[in-house]
């Protein structure tokens, strides 16, 4: 189950680096934009343990549904800064 969960993370970051390599063939600006969740995706995802998983999800979810909470987790704080950063700074510089 260890191995399928690290698998599962690492296509989520590919993802993420596949996006990113085409959001540059639309300009630098948003190559430089997707560049935020190649670094904010291990980060947020190391930090679901501490954060949003609790002993009690550990001792009472399966070992898959702590794995999908922590994925659903680092996906959902990416976006949510990405947007934040979008509409704060970029949209106004259109």
């Amino acid at each position: 189950m260890k191995f399928i969960c690290n698998f599962l993370l690492l296509l989520n970051f590919l993802a993420y680096v596949l996006v990113d390599v085409v959001a540059w063939k639309y300009g630098a600006e948003a190559g430089l934009w997707f560049l935020l969740p190649l670094v904010l995706f291990p980060i947020i995802t190391s930090l679901a343990n501490k954060v949003a998983i609790s002993q009690a999800d550990k001792f009472f979810l399966s070992e898959w549904q702590v794995f999908v909470k922590k994925i659903k987790w680092g996906n959902s704080i990416v976006v949510a800064v990405m947007l934040v950063i979008y509409k704060v700074f970029l949209e106004q510089a259109s």
